[in-house]
């Protein structure tokens, strides 16, 4: 299935021979590998240094043993900035079944790493603001899975972006069951749903091939909910993204929606990557499209992610009630759009008295005087570190530069955040608000 295509197995096929049985590797071959490794170079012992700092430092890999088998899953580390090495493409998921470490099956090759549109590593709209995708969707907010066959257990079964079914983190610390028993709770919940919809029977054809889903539930996974209780599976709902032949090929959603018959993410209309992205920039309600860049069937289309600036904050109060997130909302001047998304009257009158507040202290913060910013800045500095009980959070003389420069947005706005950080709407987050004010006015006068 696409092994000789997938980055990873190339990398992992290329490292057996060399390092386990010795073979010897023409120049040719290490060059081609170590490219994918982001360090192209003709000796061997570079390439394997550079294979240890990547396939060690960067991509994590965390396996499971049955029967003499390995079977390992490939991801970028979250603790590391991501690269856009070519390997990394394909440390999204991918599982390879090894035996006596050699890696002889490509068990799940899931869709290639998807890259944001105008941020860094991604793309430049001063170079693909003109490209037009061949297709474009709206993003589900909910959590990836991957469903494969996996030879060990003669079944179909989903995966994670980042661990197996017999895996999940509890503390951020990895914990793993026996192989087999599904202890995870996002494939506990794909898997009781592909069981009753018969999404299984669809797939049974499809042996070799790749599915990428996206399990949606009952608030946005941009929220961080806690892990869904398995008794409310039906609360959660699987839509098809892509899936991939055996020969490494990705196909659209479109395409891959006929394939199955399954139910796949709305599209939307195809325009240039710069008018898409104008439109999604300031959405509150949509998190993203994703385009898909290249031909249907192609290995590595470009997929590029064009992201709303403010859904992520919107979501945190429509369901959090966060303060902060509201805070910055109000000081990009979103007020009515925020108001529009909470059902909740205490809420939304909360944050129309909360708006007022910051436009408050903003504008004492604009009238202190020059000889006395100091003096402020070092009194907002205290009382920032006696209402939240840490020193440090801001200097005096950060304050003090901003206001010298007039950035009076910049810093209101980031006073307002520290004040409110971890507190919530539903809180009478407003005395401290209140209080600043009061000692920028009485130091002012």
């Amino acid at each position: 299935m696409g092994e000789g295509l997938n980055r990873i197995m190339v990398v992992e096929k290329t490292w057996y021979k060399a390092y386990v049985l010795g073979e010897e590797l023409s120049e040719e071959e290490i060059k081609n590998v170590s490219t994918l490794l982001g360090q192209p170079t003709k000796r061997l012992d570079v390439f394997m240094d550079r294979y240890r700092q990547v396939m060690g430092k960067y991509i994590e890999r965390r396996c499971s043993n049955v029967s003499g088998y390995d079977i390992c899953i490939y991801v970028w580390n979250r603790r590391v900035p991501f690269r856009a090495i070519p390997v990394a493409m394909h440390a999204t998921g991918t599982i390879i079944l090894f035996k006596d470490d050699e890696p002889i099956k490509l068990l799940a090759y899931p869709m290639n790493k998807v890259l944001s549109y105008g941020k860094r590593p991604g793309l430049d709209p001063a170079e693909y603001g003109e490209r037009v995708p061949i297709e474009v969707t709206r993003r589900v907010d909910g959590w990836h899975l991957t469903a494969y066959y996996d030879d060990i257990l003669n079944r179909w079964v989903f995966a994670t972006k980042y661990v197996l079914h017999n895996m999940f983190f509890e503390r951020r610390r990895l914990t793993m069951e026996k192989y087999g028993e599904i202890v995870n709770p996002f494939v506990y919940v794909a898997d009781r749903l592909a069981r009753e919809d018969k999404i299984y029977e669809k797939l049974e054809k499809f042996k070799g091939w790749t599915f990428n889903f996206v399990l949606k539930g009952p608030e946005p996974a941009v929220t961080r909910p806690p892990y869904p209780v398995g008794e409310d599976y039906r609360s959660y709902k699987l839509y098809l993204l892509l899936a991939r032949n055996p020969d490494g090929g990705l196909h659209t959603w479109s395409s891959s929606k006929k394939l199955v018959g399954l139910e796949a993410p709305e599209l939307v209309e195809v325009k240039p990557l710069r008018e898409l992205y104008s439109s999604i920039k300031d959405s509150f309600t949509e998190r993203s499209f994703i385009a898909f860049l290249g031909r249907d069937g192609e290995e590595n289309p470009i997929l590029v992610e064009l992201e709303s600036e403010w859904y992520a904050e919107a979501m945190n109060v429509k369901y959090l009630y966060d303060a902060k997130s509201a805070s910055i909302l109000l000081y990009e001047n979103k007020t009515r759009e925020l108001i529009e998304i909470v059902d909740n009257t205490t809420i939304r009158r909360k944050i129309e008295r909360l708006s007022k507040l910051l436009d408050d202290l903003q504008v004492n913060l604009s009238m202190v005087e020059k000889n006395k910013l100091e003096s402020v800045a070092s009194k907002i500095a205290t009382f920032i570190s006696e209402i939240t009980g840490r020193k440090g959070l801001i200097m005096p003389d950060e304050i003090t530069k901003n206001l010298e420069k007039r950035n009076i947005k910049r810093i209101a706005k980031k006073l307002a955040s520290i004040i409110l950080e971890g507190k919530s709407l539903h809180e009478d987050i407003e005395d401290d608000i209140k209080r600043i004010i009061e000692v920028i006015k009485e130091l002012n006068s």
